[in-house]
């Protein structure tokens, strides 16, 4: 469609519109850009980082209570040890209420990937397990802190060496399933990183490119309007001088009476005005004639009637 077929406001509200267009491009890039990655870090700070806190927390503990469950040994020999056998059960009571407060923390935060929700369920198991073992385990270091019988101390120690035994494994896989989850975890949040990395460099070439295409816009579209606009007003100007001046024989360029704009319309009126022009200018000369001829008649008659008076 040819812009000589639009109104100015038309034209100046297409281009315009257009230039709102970009804006709201522009913006809604911004939005979601923005949007994406704060919902990445809202991810990162209410999943990956609690979730690598409460591994980092269990496996810390894991290797605490083992720990306090080697010290027993070192107790077999000596006698009155209730006291040493007491503050090592007040530091296990402590370490089991951090346990289970990690663990109820891990459980709540949701896995993300097939990988994680896999590896969690596996952890569950080997969890139970290491937890079971430990009942076992602390029911004997209870009754080795109630007895001060060598034989009866003896056999104890024996049962406790047997699920020591069996408890390092169970612990050693969980702790091997511990390491996994963690570098999982960190290799999803390294990889959601790099995604947002690279979407915010995508989404800022992509906002370079609008906003040169805007401007771009900008200058074409204020071009052609100013075009078709200065152009136009400025011939029909020079038409209205040449109508001033007198000269009604003047015709419209045919483009611009062709015009469906405003200025198309200003210029059927200069063309109606010209009509309207030359019809009076044509009536005032007839008109003039016929007063000339009048004039001529009148002037012949009184020539005439001064003759035959003279004459007489």
């Amino acid at each position: 469609m040819s812009l000589t077929n639009l109104k100015i406001g038309t034209r100046l509200t297409l281009g315009f519109g257009g230039l709102v267009l970009v804006a709201l491009l522009l913006g809604g890039l911004a939005i979601f850009g923005i949007n994406t990655m704060a919902a990445h870090m809202e991810m990162i700070g209410a999943n990956r980082i609690p979730v690598l806190k409460a591994l980092a927390q269990l496996n810390r503990e894991r290797m605490a209570i083992r720990a306090q469950t080697q010290t027993v040994f070192g107790y077999e020999s000596q006698a009155n040890v209730q006291d040493k056998f007491r503050a090592l059960q007040e530091d296990r009571r402590k370490s089991w209420e951090r346990v289970d407060k990690s663990w109820e923390a891990l459980l709540k935060i949701p896995r993300t990937s097939e990988k994680g929700r896999a590896l969690q369920a596996r952890l569950v198991d080997q969890y139970k397990a290491w937890r079971t073992i430990y009942v076992d385990l602390d029911a004997v270091i209870q009754r080795l802190a109630s007895t001060e019988d060598a034989s009866q101390k003896a056999g104890l120690y024996s049962e406790y060496r047997q699920l020591v035994g069996r408890m390092v494994p169970l612990s050693d896989v969980m702790g091997g399933t511990f390491d996994e989850m963690t570098e999982n975890n960190i290799t999803n949040t390294d990889q959601l990183i790099a995604n947002d990395r690279t979407m915010a460099s995508q989404l800022a070439n992509r906002a370079i490119a609008a906003t040169a295409g805007s401007v771009l816009l900008a200058v074409l579209l204020g071009w052609l309007i100013t075009r078709s606009v200065t152009g136009p007003l400025r011939r029909s100007s020079a038409v209205l001088s040449v109508l001033a001046e007198g000269d009604m024989t003047h015709d419209v360029p045919i483009d611009l009476a062709a015009r469906k704009d405003e200025i198309g319309q200003l210029v059927h009126a200069m063309q109606n005005m010209a009509t309207q022009l030359r019809g009076m200018v044509s009536r005032v000369n007839e008109s003039t004639a016929q007063v000339s001829a009048a004039a001529a008649e009148i002037a012949r008659g009184s020539g005439d009637l001064a003759q035959r008076t003279e004459e007489q």
